[in-house]
């Protein structure tokens, strides 16, 4: 859920100058007022063969740190091109579990592209793990899926748990090869695994992961919520 990018002439050629000088100082100090505000960057992670092992890893290529942006107002006319994207998506996605964290835990997953859109998604979280995170991570997964590998995306997630994996702790991840801070098995990692995969199958600039504050009335968000809950009840 993250910040977002948004005399008079003087009769001599003396004054002329000090104006364009100023002028251009203030277009500089603007453009990196938009550079400092522009806090979505990208993650290019590739798979790589192990000479040690038949088993495949994956390892960073070229890994740039991803921040979470906060809500924009901007059109798509004014973000800026990307060489070989072809069209903007925004999606909204989210996760659901009753009883989360308990035996009889029933997770949904919630994908929402627009009214009536095709691709927006409800279903119940597979598999016996049943918890919130694993839920909000797959929609994530599942909403990159559902888009072209040559569309810009902007994945509009209330999920901190998320936003953190992937903008401050996957990097950290695949250094000590899964292993948490603690030195533990990564949670998830065969889900955080396929997001790795999702994302290095796209455009390195591709994706931008925008946090927003949950329950806020965000029309957006507020279907996706309903979707996964309507997700979890189909169990």
């Amino acid at each position: 859920m993250a910040a977002n990018l948004d005399a008079n002439k003087g009769t001599s050629f003396a004054a002329e100058s000090v104006v364009g000088v100023k002028r251009r100082a203030e277009d500089s100090t603007q453009q990196q007022k938009k550079q400092r505000t522009s806090t979505s960057a990208s993650v290019s992670i590739k798979p790589s063969t192990n000479t040690h092992s038949s088993t495949r890893l994956l390892s960073i290529d070229s890994l740039k740190p991803v921040t979470a942006t906060t809500p924009s107002n901007n059109s798509d006319s004014e973000q800026p091109q990307i060489k070989g994207i072809t069209q903007r998506i925004t999606v909204y996605t989210d996760g659901a579990c009753s009883g989360n964290g308990q035996r009889h835990a029933r997770g949904g997953i919630g994908v929402f592209f627009g009214d009536g859109d095709p691709r927006n998604i409800s279903e119940p979280l597979p598999g016996p793990v049943q918890t919130n995170n694993r839920a909000e991570l797959l929609a994530v997964i599942r909403a990159l899926r559902a888009c072209p590998p040559n569309a810009a995306i902007t994945i509009k997630t209330d999920s901190t748990y998320v936003r953190k994996g992937i903008t401050e702790w996957i990097s950290n991840w695949l250094r000590n090869n899964w292993k948490n801070a603690k030195g533990d098995p990564v949670v998830n990692k065969d889900l955080w695994e396929e997001l790795v995969v999702e994302m290095n199958a796209r455009n390195r600039d591709g994706v931008k992961n925008e946090y927003i504050k949950a329950h806020a009335g965000m029309w957006g968000n507020d279907q996706a919520d309903q979707l996964a809950v309507e997700g979890a009840r189909r169990h």
